[in-house]
């Protein structure tokens, strides 16, 4: 009874944000939960791993971890190790340890996947994929990741993948330039939040942030350049520029290309839905997917043929097609 009332007290802390509490009382209550109990000490020693975390305390939040993972592993749950195991991929991103995070991503990705269950954890562990290969400057190979992502998510997925997301996909398009599809995946992000102990890498104000700055450095550059500057200026501002979450490299992402190229650009969400039409999914599919109204469905289908000055779904995917949207 007392290591449970403290292991309450740690998750009650964990829920106000209270790292020190955290600390206090999930120390208290492994000192009293007894050792054969594994699976409890891990899923408690865990709050202190975040702890740890959202201290700024990596490699004690890795060490933690790494303890939990012996536990869960005696404890003979799957499903416990296998989301364990997923933290500390995220921690090694943290670290900018990306190749060991890479290689034990794609480890566990092999191992959900034999395991032959309802892989919940696919979503969320192709999103980390996704997130190394955009921090090594592959944009490319970012975004077909979170296409991978996106496909499992839109099945099953953690409660808190889908605002991950979408503030993932915002940094990757900003970073290509893309800024009001990068703002609409904000808003999309902010409208499916989740929360969760585990502290973001990145917060919705700073990402909104990193996007008007992102934005206002583009065009001191082109206005540099229309306006003559001398080529170590430029360089200066391409730097700054490429600080932080948004690399100045050319553009790679086809069909957000496309879409900017149309008269009125389709929204994230429009762009989600053209890809369930052109996939052949009915209206009540798409519905079921997006866990949308019938007539939220219809209505997106209106907008999209209108931008795309079409009249029926056939001729939708067609020319969404042509323009290399899908």
């Amino acid at each position: 009874m007392p290591a449970t009332i403290a292991s309450a007290r740690g998750y009650s802390a964990a829920a106000k944000g209270d790292l020190e509490g955290i600390l206090k009382h999930t120390r208290d209550a492994l000192n009293q939960i007894p050792s054969e109990q594994h699976l409890k000490r891990s899923l408690v020693a865990m709050m202190l791993a975040v702890a740890h975390w959202g201290k700024g305390e990596l490699t004690e939040a890795e060490a933690v971890v790494i303890q939990c993972l012996k536990d869960s592993d005696m404890a003979e749950n799957p499903m416990a190790y296998n989301s364990i195991y997923m933290v500390l991929g995220e921690l090694y991103i943290l670290q900018d340890h990306l190749n060991e995070a890479s290689e034990l991503l794609e480890q566990l990705i092999s191992r959900v996947s034999k395991e032959n269950k309802v892989p919940i954890l696919l979503a969320s562990l192709y999103l980390g994929l996704a997130k190394v290969a955009f921090l090594r400057g592959d944009n490319q190979q970012a975004y077909a990741l979170l296409e991978e992502s996106k496909v499992y998510g839109q099945k099953y997925s953690l409660m808190d993948w889908k605002y991950k997301y979408y503030l993932m996909l915002a940094r990757v398009y900003c970073s290509e330039g893309f800024y009001d599809l990068a703002r609409d995946c904000v808003l999309e992000s902010r409208a499916h939040y989740f929360m969760n102990p585990m502290p973001d890498d990145i917060t919705f104000d700073e990402m909104e942030n990193m996007i008007d700055q992102a934005e206002t450095s583009g065009h001191l550059i082109a206005r540099s350049m229309d306006e003559g500057n001398n080529k170590a200026s430029l360089l200066e501002l391409a730097k700054a520029h490429s600080n932080g979450f948004y690399p100045n490299k050319p553009p790679l992402l086809k069909k957000e290309h496309a879409n900017q190229a149309l008269v009125e650009s389709l929204t994230v969400r429009e762009l989600d839905v053209l890809a369930l039409i052109s996939s052949g999914l009915s209206n009540q599919e798409i519905c079921d997917t997006l866990f949308l109204a019938l007539s939220t469905v219809k209505g997106y289908n209106q907008t999209i043929f209108g931008k795309l000055q079409v009249k029926r779904r056939t001729e939708a995917v067609v020319r969404a097609k042509e323009l290399g949207l899908v």
